[in-house]
């Protein structure tokens, strides 16, 4: 399957968010978007580049992970962090979070700032995500609220194992 083409880090203020200290900073971060595909033939430092303080990850596209592509995520990540880049990890697909709950530190020291949150209409079957900030998952306690179905206009339902979830608010 082909991968995407390298996409561009770009240098921009990162929000506020809580890093490993717990203190909250404003630190200019590269942001980079990883492919759909994590696998063996996943290069990180195509997306990755040379970051120095700062690393902001989108990892909205990613479908699948096998395992060759945990173990160069856990090698890129892991080195990344010895080497005292702050990891922030965004918009991460119900993928992701399975891996966080099944492998100890696969963030490799960084946090997870927002999650994409699957969906699903009981009437027309159209699944869809939601974007929720880990702030916002503490405040409503992962209250997930039917959300109005944009093909049907019926109410869809949260669609993942709960758990998940909480755990990104203990």
């Amino acid at each position: 399957m082909p991968k995407a083409s390298k996409p561009s880090a770009t240098k921009k203020a990162a929000k506020s968010e809580t890093g490993k200290s717990g203190a909250k900073s404003n630190v200019a971060a590269a942001q980079i978007e990883l492919p759909s595909i994590i696998d063996e033939s996943t290069v990180f430092d195509q997306y990755i580049g040379k970051p120095t303080g700062a690393l902001m990850i989108s990892c909205k596209k990613i479908a699948r992970i096998n395992s060759a592509g945990i173990r160069a995520w856990k090698g890129c990540f892991d080195h990344l962090d010895k080497n005292g880049i702050s990891l922030t990890f965004v918009d991460c697909p119900p993928v992701v979070l399975q891996q966080v709950a099944l492998f100890d530190n696969f963030l490799s020291g960084g946090t997870i700032s927002s999650v994409l949150v699957p969906y699903l209409c009981q009437i027309c079957g159209k699944s869809f995500e939601k974007h929720y900030t880990v702030s916002e998952l503490k405040k409503n306690k992962c209250d997930f609220q039917p959300s109005k179905c944009d093909k049907c206009g019926a109410m869809a339902e949260f669609d993942d194992d709960f758990d998940i979830y909480t755990r990104l608010i203990e």
